[in-house]
């Protein structure tokens, strides 16, 4: 499969401590990883720096494909309806239409398409956001955290919807406090960064 990102021995360092050190990391065309640590583990920051938005204090990262990294409360379209938030970044796309019904459907948001972003429930507006990065025509898409405000049947519908991204060969990568669930693709690479260290589980 086709090298989009290699980490070799990459460190990062703030004024208090060393926050990773020694990662290595590939990640290829089609791959699932999912980055499991607790809180403060230093996840985000790790996103980050994979998705080109901080430079590592040590180590050498190449990537060969840009990473739209999907951050806690990414912005919407608050005045755009639900469909118009997927349809602004489809414009000019072939099937456009069935494309954005599709994404809503396996996100539960079709019944809400018509709902201005500001009037969604919290739930309903992460919902949203990770559909505007799983309708990007990216071949990676980083997923910082993205499963806190919601419910186990949510939750499994965007694991469903992000493996079907991953089947058209988007690398996803998402990060979380929580071991990966049950509902990951077979042959999900887990990885755990604990005490500044990235291992795979």
């Amino acid at each position: 499969m086709k090298l989009l990102l290699k980490a070799e021995n990459i460190w990062l360092e703030n004024s208090r401590a060393i926050v990773f050190k020694n990662v290595r990391l590939e990640i290829k065309k089609g791959d699932f990883i999912w980055l499991e640590g607790r809180a403060a583990a230093g996840k985000s920051l790790l996103m980050r720096t994979l998705a080109g938005k901080l430079r590592p204090a040590k180590g050498e990262l190449l990537s060969y494909a840009s990473a739209p990294l999907c951050t806690p409360g990414a912005a919407l379209l608050e005045n755009e309806s639900v469909k118009d938030n997927i349809m602004t970044l489809l414009r000019g796309k072939e099937d456009s239409a069935f494309v954005m019904a599709e994404l809503l459907k396996h996100m539960n948001l079709f019944s809400a398409r018509n709902i201005p972003a500001k009037n969604l429930s919290g739930s309903q507006r992460q919902m949203l956001i990770l559909a505007t990065f799983l309708v990007l025509d990216a071949e990676m898409i980083f997923f910082d955290d993205p499963l806190v405000p919601l419910d186990n049947e949510q939750r499994v519908l965007f694991i469903q919807a992000a493996e079907k991204k991953r089947d058209q060969g988007t690398a996803i990568l998402i990060s979380s406090t929580l071991a990966c669930p049950a509902a990951c693709p077979a042959l999900t690479k887990h990885l755990l960064l604990k005490d500044g260290k990235l291992n795979e589980e």
